[in-house]
């Protein structure tokens, strides 16, 4: 019998996921740091995806900066973590400043249930 995809991850995960979009509702990112993620221990993994023109900058912390964070290039650059490969890392809470006023972004994340 075929399974679905949702069986699929908790076969493969050990646990029910969720996906969901901007938890925090932090779509627009302006030139101050800005929370987009909150600390969440059930978070295996989350992607930011730049969708304006400009560079975003994106941290743990809230001193996030163009020297003082990971660059997350404009028009569709992303950023993904993941358990298996960064530890911690997705659970932490995170924070973006970008190089341009009102600088859209979109955040997806994957948490257990």
């Amino acid at each position: 019998m075929p399974l679905t995809v949702q069986e699929l991850l908790e076969n493969y995960y050990g646990t029910n996921l969720y996906g969901s979009r901007d938890p925090l509702d932090a779509t627009s990112i302006g030139t101050t740091a800005t929370q987009i993620l909150r600390q969440n221990p059930n978070r295996f993994a989350f992607t930011v995806i730049n969708l304006s023109g400009n560079t975003v900058y994106i941290n743990t912390t809230s001193t996030v900066s163009s020297t003082n964070g990971i660059r997350v290039s404009g028009s569709g650059g992303s950023a993904f973590f993941e358990w298996r490969l960064d530890g911690e890392l997705p659970s932490r809470e995170w924070y973006a400043v970008a190089s341009g006023a009102s600088s859209d972004i979109w955040v997806l994340t994957l948490v257990s249930i």
